[in-house]
């Protein structure tokens, strides 16, 4: 069979229903790289648990529709997984974002660790990163799109995770409970969505680890080997959907 292109489009509220535009990103894919006309199959997603098949109506750099041929729609998921990690030297997201979109994580969360340099987080950064989560998306028929959030330290990211009532863990070796006994324990309750919160390349410092062990959320690790942070992030993720 044939593979079908998939497109990130949105609604027109002025076009008829079953007609999806394009977003400009993905035209230039369309136009410059595909080289695909009208009539062509394509699929097509919202991002928002819409996706289906259909032709592409409009192939031009201005604009460009899909007609659709059929429409699914696949709910949220019950129980969010939030995956926090401090900003890695730069590069180092780009690789990870892929196999977290993969893996299933629903928002992903970057904060400036104590004493990183404050150009890991910018705007081209993060515009970036929000290319790599379509494209990811795209790739591996997601059809709920991962949301990103920047935060300037742990502070502001506790805070935002505290407004949300989210319940969850941070990543750090010591006596405590392993990391799949307790992802077990959490995932129970299905009411609250479950944050995992991983250091950067240097961990946490010892005022971040204060503020985390003043929270609510738990400490864990992950055996005894000591993980990389990009490491730590992918097996953590990995368990959380095996036991999902």
């Amino acid at each position: 069979m044939k593979h079908l292109y998939r497109f990130l489009v949105e609604r027109d509220p002025v076009e008829e229903d079953g007609c999806w535009r394009i977003l400009p990103d993905e035209r230039h894919h369309l136009t410059r790289v595909l080289r695909m006309k009208s009539g062509d199959a394509a699929e097509y997603s919202d991002g928002k648990g819409t996706w289906g098949s259909g032709s592409i109506r409009t192939a031009g750099q201005n604009e460009a529709w899909i007609i659709e041929s059929s429409r699914h729609y696949e709910p949220p998921p019950t129980q969010k997984l939030i995956l926090c990690i401090g900003a890695l030297r730069p590069g180092s997201i780009d690789e990870l974002i892929p196999s977290l979109t993969e893996l299933g994580v629903d928002e992903i969360h970057v904060f400036l660790s104590e004493g990183t340099p404050r150009f890991r987080l910018n705007e081209k950064t993060e515009q970036r990163w929000q290319r790599v989560i379509v494209s990811s998306a795209r790739q591996c028929r997601r059809a709920w799109l991962p949301t990103l959030v920047c935060h300037d330290s742990i502070t502001a990211l506790l805070k935002e995770l505290d407004q949300a009532a989210t319940a969850g863990m941070y990543l750090h070796p010591g006596k405590v409970p392993e990391y799949t006994d307790t992802v077990r324990s959490l995932i129970q309750d299905k009411r609250q969505n479950l944050a995992l919160v991983i250091g950067g390349e240097k961990g946490f410092s010892p005022q971040e680890l204060q503020q985390l062990s003043a929270g609510p959320l738990i400490q864990a690790n992950m055996g005894d080997q000591i993980l990389r942070a990009f490491t730590a992030a992918i097996a953590a993720t990995a368990i959380f959907t095996l036991n999902r």
